[in-house]
């Protein structure tokens, strides 16, 4: 017997009412017909369910394929990354193969089954999984260089020169280089030599910065008139008496706190210089911070802006992106603030920020959604289901009495059922959705006495002109 087939013949009372499915096939036969489910399908020929292949133990679809389930059939599809009629075959692509598969500069494409990755070359680190960009190694810290060194990065590598002030010794050591060798110092000044510097101090009797010296004219005080007389004035910068003017020491006159702060004070003859630590530049007197990031002489890596600092500088990401060594990569805000959006809504990430939107079947703007209803919708369902909403979506279901076959609401035929309410003395009357009861043209008492009969639901009969009609 076949169980995707209904026979059906003239004198069934099956057949009141009742056409085979719209996926099921009709054949013809003296008196009756058969109702077959196509091929795809499963049911009584009647009503035909479409058949999930898919979901068969044996695999329909390559190993490396995706199985679609589709009304009466299904579909193989080979995955990403592989090529194919996705039923018998599903090859690897080489993504490698073309344009070095979409890696950047400095970087090899690696084939994988089924994807790739992109390996960058020593020296540099992979961003976005295809852009390799150098890394810095001079901001890993001081100890790359030996002492009296300093790091100059190159693209994918770096050096370690000598400071200003240092030559390498044996091509090894950088040690500190005797400047007053040289003589850079007039010839009125003496040279000191500092740990990868000098100083140049005018000597006694003459003024200057030490690299260029006058001779002072010891004869030439100021004279300050008095009544009846005058005196001899030391002029600034010097102290003494109408005889003898002596330099003053600006550099030892202010006792534990030096004039130069962020610098090293240097006395000269009638004055001061001050020789300032790295990151600040002098005014002769006074240092002040050199504001890197103004004059521009720093670079900071893309995402990043350059923060200026006592005597230095540093790089500070941009909003929405986080620090990874030397590179400022995109934070995901999806990750570590999810909360952010609405539990209707899914988080998607963007460079540096991130978005929020309505799932499907809500409305808002991502950070509050609510519930659409469908319902409201004209023409959202077929002309004969009714629309019920429900949370992020809706159901169209047919009205009591009536059965979906699919694509539209067909009556059900409440009469077939045999073992139904109705008396053995009564007909019953299928009607659009529902059915009615009515008795024989039969005698009153051979009706009544079915209401003794505690195993049958009694009905009520009333007279009319002819016969009788149960209710």
């Amino acid at each position: 017997m076949d169980l995707n087939a209904t026979t059906l013949t003239s004198a069934s009372p099956a057949m009141v009412g009742k056409q085979c499915s719209p996926q099921a096939s009709c054949v013809n036969l003296p008196g009756s017909f058969i109702c077959t489910c196509n091929l795809g399908y499963v049911g009584d020929g009647l009503t035909c369910d479409d058949i999930n292949e898919c979901t068969f133990k044996e695999r329909l679809c390559h190993l490396n394929a995706v199985c679609t389930n589709q009304p009466g059939s299904y579909s193989c599809s080979c995955q990403v990354g592989y090529s194919g009629d996705g039923t018998s075959q599903c090859v690897d692509i080489n993504e490698c193969a073309a344009g070095n598969g979409s890696c950047g500069t400095n970087a090899t494409c690696v084939n994988t089954a089924g994807s790739f990755f992109c390996q960058c070359t020593s020296g540099y680190q992979l961003i976005n999984n295809t852009l390799c960009v150098d890394v810095d190694e001079c901001r890993k810290g001081a100890s790359i260089c030996q002492a009296n060194e300093e790091c100059m990065n190159t693209p994918g590598s770096y050096q370690c020169k000598c400071k200003p002030g240092f030559a390498k010794q044996n091509g090894v050591t950088c040690i500190d280089v005797d400047e007053c060798q040289g003589k850079p110092c007039d010839a009125l000044a003496s040279c000191f030599n500092t740990f990868g510097s000098f100083v140049c101090t005018c000597k006694a009797g003459s003024t200057g910065n030490g690299l260029k010296c006058t001779d002072i004219d010891e004869c030439s005080h100021t004279c300050v008139n008095v009544a009846g007389a005058h005196f001899c004035q030391c002029s600034p910068g010097f102290t003494g008496n109408d005889s003898l003017c002596e330099d003053i020491d600006e550099c030892l006159s202010f006792h534990d706190d030096s004039p130069c702060t962020n610098g090293l004070c240097n006395n000269t003859v009638g004055s001061f210089q001050c020789v300032c630590d790295q990151g600040f530049q002098s005014n002769g007197t006074s240092c002040t911070d050199i504001d890197e990031c103004i004059l521009g002489l720093i670079n900071c890596g893309n995402h990043s802006i350059c923060v200026n600092t006592a005597g230095s500088y540093e790089c500070s990401c941009h909003p929405g992106f986080t620090a990874n060594g030397t590179v400022c990569m995109d934070t995901n805000e999806c990750q570590v603030q999810e909360t952010m959006c609405h539990s209707d809504a899914f988080c998607t990430n963007t460079l540096g920020s991130f978005l929020c939107q309505c799932r499907d079947g809500y409305q808002g703007d991502g950070y509050a959604c609510s519930d659409v209803d469908e319902c409201q919708v004209d023409g959202i369902c077929p002309s004969d289901f009714q629309c019920s909403n429900t949370n992020g979506s809706y159901h169209c279901s047919c009205l009591p009495g009536f059965r979906s076959d699919g694509h539209s609401c067909q009556d059900v035929n409440e009469c077939i059922n045999q073992t139904g309410p109705c008396h053995l003395a009564a007909t019953c009357t299928n009607l659009p959705g529902s059915y009615k009861l009515g008795t024989s043209r039969i005698s009153l008492m051979e009706v009544l006495p079915v209401y003794h009969e505690p195993h049958l639901t009694p009905h009520i009969c009333i007279r009319p002109v002819r016969g009788f009609w149960g209710r």
